[in-house]
């Protein structure tokens, strides 16, 4: 049986792009308290994490047994329940909400609120050190409220604990936010131009898009339920040996090897080598040039570090692979920012009102409402920074380097499709204290630049590719576009509050600093604060010479970018150069490898309509593992034990 690729594919139903139903948005309000009940479960009290790789895999489920559901209801009701769009606007308020409740985002910033008061002592003498460098206002400091939130065994809603919470968590909420907004409002601008002009191929997305455009054809499938037959059964066996050890196990997750033991070859001592079936699945999907540069580029980070220990370098500490990502992630932005330059003029004077007019009828907010609301989020996040310590000049620099990253990452997520952008040391804290240095830095900026380290501390579950692959999602007519940016702002903004409800009432049940959850309860302060407490008192220069290696990684970028510019059929994509040190890659590049080489047999073999027929088939791989390991980590959540947790 033959299948069309999912852009090739129909509606499920005549009309079921005319517009959102007010049911879809309340089934997606309904799904929220779930979803981020289900995050704080996996994420804090175990060790899975669905918001560490896109898609997120509970989003799929749910779109999963909506999509059948939605299928049995029509055929006995004779009517349309759900229509293929509504169906994809119930998904994106789950993931786009889930993004914000991820232990990556407000996760972070909930569990560091009440650390320092928490964790003073006469040896660290953080009472005195942070005093006038913290602001008060945004923090938690009643010691018998913070005892529930440690210890747990208590209630969340006690009008004394209600107290102390409620008005550092509401600006909180505030600036959060304005931060969704300021996302919100650059990917409405940059989805013309990629979506449209560029037709950036958003491998993240074609999964959900073929289980809901074409349902009888995707759930008919004999390939895709192979496929599913084949990852579920192993994820299913792999579950019941976490209970049962006598049921033999498949190896799919990542394992570390010791491929070499003298040196020089030593300097890459374990190489992790896993096989996520979701993680082929992508790179099967991905275009081959981009999947060629990841792990291209991945075997030659190795060979460096192989040839520097050859010749005495640390290359760790001469070369700096991360500065070296950093200026290749900022050259790549520019470079896609210059290339949509006369979309971004013509957009900014369509805003003024001076030409273009129409030029934003089909988007899903006008130009005019998408910069006044940008500018206004940003003039309020600049204000709240400033009033939270950090100086008018760290401020606007942090703002500059958040939507710069924010841009890159969305990026990365509509051309490369790679399913974990974790910009490890890339954010504004990370930043600005290495190239500025802490001594050149006033002290409450760095108190600021601590509290505010949630909104960038690794970026793995970040809002905007969601944004983004919702409007993807939304196709063509500008009604169904504006519908789903209204599910996107309403999940958002619904999430947010319900991420503070969440995690609180979790932490006073399960106490965050004690055995009953995982090392993040308490791990991501311990991360911040002693950090902190060291740029306080022992104050480093600025490392002017990382300077050279974030101007090497500009350069290469720069220069890869040109000659695919410049070269027919040139293989190498600086996205791949980006990438290739990421604990992402190191980790996912054996399956992006494999998923890449089936993709190149195949148009090898038998062209697109192979390919076509094949893609369903890796659907199957990614859907069969996602459905059955969810049903593992549900079963955990359910009767409170150790289960098979398939990802990382």
């Amino acid at each position: 049986m033959s299948v069309a690729s999912p852009s090739d594919s129909c509606p499920a139903e005549p009309g079921s792009r005319a517009g959102i139903r007010a049911r879809a948005f309340v089934v997606g309000l309904l799904l929220i308290p779930l979803a981020g009940r289900w995050i704080f479960e996996a994420e804090i009290v175990r060790y899975t994490f669905p918001t560490w790789a896109a898609p997120f895999y509970h989003a799929v489920f749910i779109l999963f047994l909506l999509a059948l559901a939605t299928g049995l209801a029509n055929r006995v009701l004779q009517r349309t329940v759900l229509t293929s769009l509504e169906l994809l606007c119930v998904y994106v308020m789950v993931s786009v909400a889930s993004a914000i409740m991820s232990t990556d985002m407000l996760g972070i910033l909930i569990t560091i609120m009440g650390f320092p008061a928490r964790f003073a002592s006469p040896e660290n003498r953080w009472d005195e050190l942070f005093r006038g460098n913290l602001p008060e206002w945004l923090m938690v400091r009643d010691q018998k409220a913070l005892t529930g939130f440690y210890e747990g065994g208590e209630s969340l809603f006690q009008p004394e604990v209600v107290q102390v919470w409620l008005t550092p968590s509401l600006w909180w909420m505030l600036y959060a936010a304005a931060l969704f907004l300021v996302y919100a409002c650059l990917a409405n601008l940059l989805r013309k131009q990629w979506a449209d002009a560029e037709r950036l191929t958003f491998p993240i997305v074609q999964l959900p898009l073929a289980m809901v455009e074409n349902p009888r054809r995707f759930f008919t499938h004999r390939l895709m339920w192979i496929g599913f037959a084949i990852a579920g059964g192993i994820t299913l066996m792999n579950g019941l040996h976490t209970l049962i050890p006598a049921v033999p196990e498949i190896p799919i997750k990542r394992r570390p090897f010791d491929i070499f033991t003298v040196p020089p070859w030593n300097a890459v001592p374990r190489v992790s080598v896993s096989f996520y079936f979701f993680a082929i699945t992508l790179g099967f999907l991905m275009p081959l040039d981009l999947s060629f540069s990841i792990w291209g580029f991945f075997f030659l980070y190795l060979a460096q570090r192989i040839a520097s220990a050859a010749v005495g370098l640390d290359y760790f500490e001469q070369f700096k692979p991360g500065d070296q990502a950093f200026g290749a992630f900022m050259a790549i932005g520019v470079f896609a920012l210059w290339g949509g330059r006369g979309h971004l003029l013509r957009a900014l004077r369509c805003a003024a009102g001076r030409a273009e007019r129409g030029y934003d009828s089909g988007e899903a907010m006008s130009y005019r409402a998408t910069f006044l609301l940008l500018t206004g989020s940003l003039i309020f996040m600049f204000g709240f920074m400033v009033a939270a310590g950090m100086t008018p000049l760290i401020a606007a620099l942090s703002l500059v380097i958040l939507m710069a990253l924010g841009i890159i990452i969305t990026r990365i997520r509509a051309e490369l499709g790679f399913p974990v952008h974790d910009l490890h040391g890339m954010g504004p804290h990370d930043v600005l204290t290495r190239l500025i240095g802490p001594e050149n830095i006033p002290k409450p900026s760095l108190g600021a630049l601590s509290l505010f380290y949630w909104q960038d501390r690794v970026f793995r579950s970040h809002p905007m590719p969601h944004q983004l692959e919702a409007l993807r999602l939304a196709g063509d007519p500008g009604k169904a576009r504006r519908e789903m940016m209204r599910a996107v702002l309403l999940a958002g903004l619904v999430g947010i509050p319900v991420a503070f409800l969440v995690y609180l009432w979790g932490f006073y049940e399960l106490g965050a600093a004690t055995a009953r959850v995982k090392e993040w309860g308490t791990g991501y302060g311990w991360e911040t604060f002693p950090r902190l407490q060291g740029w306080l008192t022992d104050p480093a220069a600025a490392a002017h010479g990382r300077l050279s290696m974030v101007a090497l990684g500009v350069l290469i970028a720069a220069s890869l970018s040109v000659a695919r510019s410049r070269i027919m059929g040139f293989p190498l994509h600086p996205l791949g150069f980006a990438v290739a040190s990421s604990w992402g890659v190191w980790h996912l590049w054996m399956p992006i490898f494999i998923g890449s080489l089936c993709k190149a047999v195949v148009l090898k073999t038998g062209g697109l309509k192979l390919y076509r027929n094949a893609t369903m088939f890796f659907f199957g791989l990614m859907l069969g593992e996602f459905v059955v390991g969810c049903g593992w980590t549900l079963f955990g959540i359910a009767f409170g034990v150790r289960a098979y947790d398939f990802w990382p």
